[in-house]
């Protein structure tokens, strides 16, 4: 992916000769004649690094230089200023305002090409290292909600599957207990998911059709809440021996079934079919839809559900919000079609097999 530069430059010559040099070494290049205008693009086009002449009219280089500041989208870009050697007066408030760095006429393009990869560079080094802080708190925070959250549950759980082998319970007890406790689990873990939707990994991994199809149904079995007798999937699957996959398949393949099963028609079953398409991974569910067929499915905002009021339903409406926003994340598709009562969920990423 090509680094971006705005140029802010009124002397016509100038700023096309510093566009021309930096295309040639690879940059995209956006362009500006005044101040005022440059600001508009930074805001809009967010460049890696800014190059400014400071006198200008409209608005000049050091003005345009303290509105960036003002605003965080744009507070971080790098600046550099072209300036005379009478200007340095100027030069000197521009980097009191946040000016990174100045060149001065007449200048040699390289130096200048130094100087911008310079920068360029180190804005990349801090945001790595933010990056990373990030992370690491970000890790630390989920390790203490899994502790915090499931150990009190797990406890509970123990406690209960103890006295119920001491002695004889409803067996209509045991059950709302399980579901209950399947219940609580799954918000939890969305919610955690949720929180933390862009620290998935994008990593391939290698596998066979046979593991994928293990793997399938476990989901299976975790949707049914191990009630495997209930089992309501018809799955079709066309995929090669052995393939390339990304580590979040799961997860997606996990909350679309879910999702479906939850919203189908009693005596109903989900087809399912897996594949392998162009160099495309393919996912797409069917199923009868029970809702009332004129509420639109809404997967774009995080806690929706559809006719609340009218269906006692599971979780907290945040299943295809999350489908959503990682597919989004790594450039995936996903869409869901409504035909009377039909609801086709189909869900594509780009893959590589062997």
């Amino acid at each position: 992916m090509k680094n971006s530069v705005l140029i802010v430059e009124d002397d016509e010559i100038i700023r096309e000769n510093i566009k021309e040099y930096l295309e040639i070494n690879g940059f995209e290049v956006f362009e500006s004649d005044n101040g005022k205008s440059g600001l508009s693009i930074a805001r809009n086009d967010s460049p890696d690094i800014i190059i400014s002449d400071i006198m200008m009219p409209e608005m000049n280089g050091i003005e345009m230089i303290a509105e960036l500041k003002k605003n965080t989208d744009t507070s971080l870009i790098p600046v550099i200023l072209i300036t005379a050697k009478v200007e340095s007066k100027d030069v000197r408030e521009g980097m009191t305002v946040g000016a990174d760095d100045y060149i001065t006429k007449p200048f040699d393009l390289q130096d200048l090409l130094h100087a911008v990869n310079t920068q360029i560079e180190k804005k990349n080094k801090i945001n790595d290292h933010i990056q990373l802080e990030y992370t690491k708190s970000f890790e630390h925070w989920k390790n203490i909600a899994n502790h915090e959250l499931f150990t009190p549950i797990n406890v509970i759980q123990n406690v209960y599957h103890l006295i119920s082998n001491q002695s004889k319970l409803d067996d209509e007890l045991d059950g709302i207990f399980k579901l209950s406790i399947t219940r609580l689990k799954r918000t939890i873990s969305n919610l955690l998911l949720l929180s933390g939707v862009f620290q998935i990994e994008n990593n391939f991994k290698y596998t066979s059709a046979f593991e994928f199809e293990r793997q399938i149904k476990s989901i299976i079995a975790d949707v049914l809440d191990n009630e495997i007798s209930k089992d309501k999937f018809d799955i079709n699957y066309n995929l090669p021996e052995y393939f390339f996959m990304k580590e979040y398949f799961f997860l997606i393949i996990k909350e679309i079934m879910d999702n479906a099963y939850k919203f189908s028609k009693p005596d109903t079953r989900v087809s399912i079919d897996v594949s392998i398409e162009n160099d495309y991974f393919v996912f797409t569910s069917k199923n009868k839809n029970k809702i009332d067929n004129n509420i639109p499915i809404n997967n774009s905002r995080a806690f929706t559900q559809v006719a609340r009021d009218s269906y006692e339903q599971q979780g907290l409406g945040l299943g295809l919000y999350i489908i959503n926003r990682i597919s989004a994340m790594f450039k995936d598709t996903f869409s869901i079609n409504q035909k009377e009562d039909d609801v086709e969920c189909v869900w594509k990423s780009k893959i590589k097999f062997l």
